[in-house]
């Protein structure tokens, strides 16, 4: 059986990667479908493996960190600390975003996102996968 302990699920260059509420972890997995199931009912995936490698990198270097800690519409810069509303401020690699601003980023870029429902990951593009049954996860899973 899967546990169910992860908020965020997401794949790019480096591999797979997920945020619990209180721990975040990346493997070298470049598979996304095998760890569906570990996520919480409403978590939320994201692929961003078809954006472009500039791009990727220029977010991933430059742009702020998610902190699952931080209220909605939040952010808290690293030079002045302390949590502040967002009002689309230029945020920085040492700067960390609430989950909503770090959604809001990941779709600028062109981002895939998709959230659990049931078993299936509901895509905003209107797609639906299904969570491959615990047994199958790992049997030649894209």
């Amino acid at each position: 059986m899967y546990e169910q302990r992860l908020v965020l699920l997401g794949i790019a260059q480096g591999g797979v990667y997920g945020n619990g509420q209180t721990f975040s972890v990346q493997i070298p997995d470049y598979r996304l479908s095998p760890y569906f199931g570990e996520l919480l009912e409403g978590g939320i995936v994201l692929d961003k493996r078809d954006i472009p490698i500039d791009i990727l990198i220029k977010h991933v270097v430059n742009g702020p960190m998610l902190d699952l800690s931080i209220p909605k519409n939040s952010f808290r810069p690293f030079v002045k600390g302390g949590t502040h509303e967002y009002q689309g401020e230029t945020l920085k690699g040492f700067d960390f975003v609430g989950l909503d601003v770090y959604l809001q980023l990941c779709r600028e870029i062109g981002t895939k996102i998709g959230f659990r429902r049931g078993n299936n990951i509901e895509w905003e593009s209107g797609e639906v996968t299904p969570i491959p049954e615990y047994e199958t996860r790992y049997e030649r899973a894209a």
